[in-house]
Protein backbone atom coordinates (compact mmCIF):
# COMPACT_ATOMS: atom_id res chain seq x y z
CA UNK A 1 0.00 0.00 0.00
CA UNK A 2 2.85 2.34 0.86
CA UNK A 3 4.56 1.49 -2.43
CA UNK A 4 1.36 2.23 -4.37
CA UNK A 5 1.07 5.55 -2.55
CA UNK A 6 4.70 6.44 -3.36
CA UNK A 7 4.25 5.40 -6.99
CA UNK A 8 1.09 7.49 -7.25
CA UNK A 9 2.87 10.50 -5.75
CA UNK A 10 5.76 10.03 -8.19
CA UNK A 11 3.34 9.77 -11.12
CA UNK A 12 1.53 12.88 -9.87
CA UNK A 13 4.79 14.86 -9.50
CA UNK A 14 5.97 13.68 -12.90
CA UNK A 15 2.62 14.70 -14.46
CA UNK A 16 2.79 18.05 -12.68
CA UNK A 17 6.34 18.61 -13.96
CA UNK A 18 5.24 17.77 -17.50
CA UNK A 19 2.26 20.13 -17.20
CA UNK A 20 4.55 22.94 -16.01
CA UNK A 21 7.03 22.29 -18.81
CA UNK A 22 4.21 22.19 -21.34
CA UNK A 23 2.83 25.49 -20.02
CA UNK A 24 6.26 27.11 -20.21
CA UNK A 25 6.67 25.80 -23.75
CA UNK A 26 3.30 27.15 -24.84
CA UNK A 27 3.93 30.58 -23.28
CA UNK A 28 7.41 30.67 -24.86
CA UNK A 29 5.97 29.73 -28.24
CA UNK A 30 3.43 32.57 -28.14
CA UNK A 31 6.02 35.06 -26.94
CA UNK A 32 8.33 34.08 -29.79
CA UNK A 33 5.46 34.27 -32.29
CA UNK A 34 4.37 37.70 -31.07
CA UNK A 35 8.00 38.86 -31.24
CA UNK A 36 8.25 37.54 -34.80
CA UNK A 37 4.99 39.31 -35.67
CA UNK A 38 6.35 42.55 -34.22
CA UNK A 39 9.44 42.34 -36.40
CA UNK A 40 7.62 41.01 -39.43
CA UNK A 41 6.61 44.49 -40.61
CA UNK A 42 10.12 45.90 -40.62
CA UNK A 43 11.57 42.70 -42.11
CA UNK A 44 9.20 42.71 -45.08
CA UNK A 45 9.64 46.45 -45.55
CA UNK A 46 13.40 45.86 -45.74
CA UNK A 47 12.73 43.33 -48.51
CA UNK A 48 10.74 45.95 -50.43
CA UNK A 49 13.55 48.49 -49.98
CA UNK A 50 16.16 45.98 -51.23
CA UNK A 51 13.97 45.10 -54.20
CA UNK A 52 13.57 48.77 -55.15
CA UNK A 53 17.28 49.49 -54.85
CA UNK A 54 18.03 46.54 -57.16
CA UNK A 55 15.35 47.46 -59.71
CA UNK A 56 15.80 51.24 -59.69
CA UNK A 57 19.56 51.53 -59.88
CA UNK A 58 19.52 54.71 -61.96
CA UNK A 59 17.82 56.79 -59.27
CA UNK A 60 19.15 58.05 -55.95
CA UNK A 61 17.83 56.55 -52.72
CA UNK A 62 17.98 58.28 -49.35
CA UNK A 63 17.46 56.73 -45.91
CA UNK A 64 15.07 58.26 -43.40
CA UNK A 65 17.81 59.50 -41.06
CA UNK A 66 19.59 61.42 -43.81
CA UNK A 67 16.28 62.77 -45.14
CA UNK A 68 15.34 64.04 -41.66
CA UNK A 69 18.72 65.79 -41.39
CA UNK A 70 18.37 67.35 -44.85
CA UNK A 71 14.89 68.64 -44.07
CA UNK A 72 16.35 70.50 -41.07
CA UNK A 73 19.60 71.66 -42.71
CA UNK A 74 18.23 72.51 -46.16
CA UNK A 75 14.79 74.12 -45.70
CA UNK A 76 14.41 74.70 -49.44
CA UNK A 77 14.40 70.93 -50.11
CA UNK A 78 11.29 70.10 -52.13
CA UNK A 79 9.26 67.19 -50.77
CA UNK A 80 6.81 65.46 -53.09
CA UNK A 81 4.23 62.99 -51.80
CA UNK A 82 3.44 60.62 -54.69
CA UNK A 83 0.23 59.19 -53.28
CA UNK A 84 -3.45 59.66 -54.00
CA UNK A 85 -5.13 62.71 -52.48
CA UNK A 86 -7.10 60.49 -50.05
CA UNK A 87 -3.85 59.00 -48.71
CA UNK A 88 -2.22 62.43 -48.43
CA UNK A 89 -5.28 63.73 -46.54
CA UNK A 90 -4.70 61.27 -43.68
CA UNK A 91 -1.08 62.35 -43.12
CA UNK A 92 2.10 63.38 -44.88
CA UNK A 93 5.57 64.77 -44.25
CA UNK A 94 5.70 68.39 -43.15
CA UNK A 95 5.57 70.84 -46.07
CA UNK A 96 5.11 68.07 -48.64
CA UNK A 97 3.28 68.78 -51.88
CA UNK A 98 0.82 66.13 -53.00
CA UNK A 99 1.43 64.84 -56.51
CA UNK A 100 -0.97 61.99 -57.33
CA UNK A 101 0.90 59.20 -59.18
CA UNK A 102 -0.78 59.75 -62.54
CA UNK A 103 0.09 63.46 -62.63
CA UNK A 104 2.14 64.27 -65.71
CA UNK A 105 5.70 65.48 -65.30
CA UNK A 106 4.82 68.54 -67.43
CA UNK A 107 2.10 69.49 -64.94
CA UNK A 108 4.44 69.05 -61.95
CA UNK A 109 7.18 71.08 -63.65
CA UNK A 110 4.76 73.89 -64.48
CA UNK A 111 3.24 74.04 -61.00
CA UNK A 112 5.06 72.53 -58.01
CA UNK A 113 8.54 72.78 -59.55
CA UNK A 114 7.90 76.06 -61.37
CA UNK A 115 10.54 77.99 -59.38
CA UNK A 116 12.90 75.08 -58.72
CA UNK A 117 16.32 74.76 -60.32
CA UNK A 118 17.36 71.46 -61.83
CA UNK A 119 20.01 71.24 -59.07
CA UNK A 120 17.62 71.71 -56.12
CA UNK A 121 17.23 68.72 -53.79
CA UNK A 122 13.92 66.88 -54.26
CA UNK A 123 12.78 64.07 -51.97
CA UNK A 124 9.96 61.89 -53.26
CA UNK A 125 8.04 59.34 -51.25
CA UNK A 126 4.83 57.31 -51.30
CA UNK A 127 3.74 54.49 -48.98
CA UNK A 128 6.70 52.11 -49.39
CA UNK A 129 8.67 53.58 -52.31
CA UNK A 130 7.31 51.95 -55.48
CA UNK A 131 5.26 54.84 -56.88
CA UNK A 132 7.84 57.40 -55.80
CA UNK A 133 10.69 55.41 -57.43
CA UNK A 134 8.77 55.43 -60.70
CA UNK A 135 8.17 59.16 -60.37
CA UNK A 136 11.81 59.86 -59.44
CA UNK A 137 12.86 58.14 -62.65
CA UNK A 138 10.56 60.44 -64.66
CA UNK A 139 11.86 63.54 -62.88
CA UNK A 140 15.45 62.56 -63.62
CA UNK A 141 14.54 61.99 -67.27
CA UNK A 142 13.09 65.53 -67.27
CA UNK A 143 16.50 66.91 -66.20
CA UNK A 144 16.25 67.11 -62.41
CA UNK A 145 19.60 65.89 -61.07
CA UNK A 146 19.06 65.78 -57.30
CA UNK A 147 15.99 63.60 -56.94
CA UNK A 148 16.01 61.14 -54.03
CA UNK A 149 13.54 58.34 -53.36
CA UNK A 150 12.93 57.92 -49.61
CA UNK A 151 13.83 54.33 -48.67
CA UNK A 152 10.78 52.61 -47.24
CA UNK A 153 8.96 55.91 -47.81
CA UNK A 154 6.28 57.02 -45.37
CA UNK A 155 5.86 53.58 -43.78
CA UNK A 156 9.54 53.40 -42.78
CA UNK A 157 9.45 57.03 -41.65
CA UNK A 158 6.50 56.59 -39.31
CA UNK A 159 7.54 53.09 -38.13
CA UNK A 160 10.65 54.82 -36.76
CA UNK A 161 8.46 57.23 -34.81
CA UNK A 162 9.13 60.23 -37.04
CA UNK A 163 6.47 62.96 -37.30
CA UNK A 164 3.67 63.09 -39.86
CA UNK A 165 1.11 65.83 -40.31
CA UNK A 166 -2.43 66.43 -41.45
CA UNK A 167 -2.11 69.90 -42.88
CA UNK A 168 -0.10 71.60 -40.08
CA UNK A 169 -1.29 69.39 -37.20
CA UNK A 170 0.94 66.54 -36.04
CA UNK A 171 -0.88 63.19 -36.18
CA UNK A 172 0.12 59.56 -35.71
CA UNK A 173 -1.84 57.60 -38.32
CA UNK A 174 -0.90 56.82 -41.92
CA UNK A 175 -3.16 55.66 -44.73
CA UNK A 176 -2.25 51.97 -45.22
CA UNK A 177 -2.86 52.00 -49.02
CA UNK A 178 -4.72 48.69 -48.66
CA UNK A 179 -4.93 45.84 -46.15
CA UNK A 180 -2.04 43.89 -47.67
CA UNK A 181 0.47 46.75 -47.88
CA UNK A 182 -0.81 48.17 -44.60
CA UNK A 183 0.72 45.13 -42.86
CA UNK A 184 4.08 46.84 -43.36
CA UNK A 185 2.96 49.59 -40.98
CA UNK A 186 3.19 48.98 -37.27
CA UNK A 187 -0.40 48.61 -35.99
CA UNK A 188 -0.31 51.76 -33.86
CA UNK A 189 0.27 53.88 -36.97
CA UNK A 190 -2.26 52.18 -39.26
CA UNK A 191 -5.28 54.31 -40.20
CA UNK A 192 -8.48 52.30 -40.53
CA UNK A 193 -9.75 51.85 -44.07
Amino acid sequence: MIRVSIVLKMVYLHSLSLAILLSISIVSFFLIQSHRHFNLSSHKLEQVITHLEKNYTTINHIDTETAAQWLQRFPNTIVLDIRETEEFGVSHLKNADNVPPKTSIAEVVSTVLKNASSEQKIIVYCSVGVRSAQFAKKLEAAGYNNVYNLKGSLFAWVNEGRPVYQQDKRVSKVHPFDKKWGQLLLPEYRHLL
